[in-house]
C-alpha cells in the first residue's frame, strides 16, 4: 500500500499508460478497502440482532419460568390454607362432640 501510494506521488515522472494502470490499481484497493468495511459492518450488525434475540428470548423465558413459579407458589399456600381450616373444623367438631357427651 505504502509502494503504491509513492508511486501515485510519483505519477509526473511515468508515462500516461503506467498513470491510468496506478490509478486503477489505487481504485481496486480502495474498492476492495470498501467491501471489506461493509462485510466488517454486516457482520457486527447480524452478530448483535443475534445477541439481542437470545437476550430476549432468555429474558421471556426467565418472566415465564418465575409466572409459574409464583403461581404453584400461590396454589401450595392455597391448599395449605384449605388442609389448615378442614383440621381446624375437625378438631372444633370433636370438642363439640366430646362437651356434648360429657353434658349430656
Amino acid at each position: 500500500m505504502a509502494a503504491l501510494l509513492a508511486n501515485l506521488c510519483n505519477l509526473r515522472n511515468h508515462s500516461n499508460k503506467d498513470k491510468k494502470r496506478w490509478k486503477a490499481n489505487f481504485l481496486n484497493i480502495l474498492f476492495y478497502l470498501y467491501n471489506v468495511v461493509v462485510i466488517v459492518v454486516e457482520e457486527v450488525i447480524v452478530v448483535v440482532v443475534v445477541v439481542v434475540v437470545v437476550v430476549v428470548v432468555v429474558v421471556v423465558v426467565v418472566v415465564v419460568v418465575v409466572e409459574v413459579v409464583v403461581f404453584v407458589a400461590e396454589v401450595v399456600v392455597v391448599v395449605i390454607v384449605i388442609i389448615i381450616i378442614v383440621v381446624v373444623v375437625e378438631v372444633v367438631v370433636k370438642v363439640v362432640v366430646i362437651v356434648v357427651v360429657v353434658v349430656v
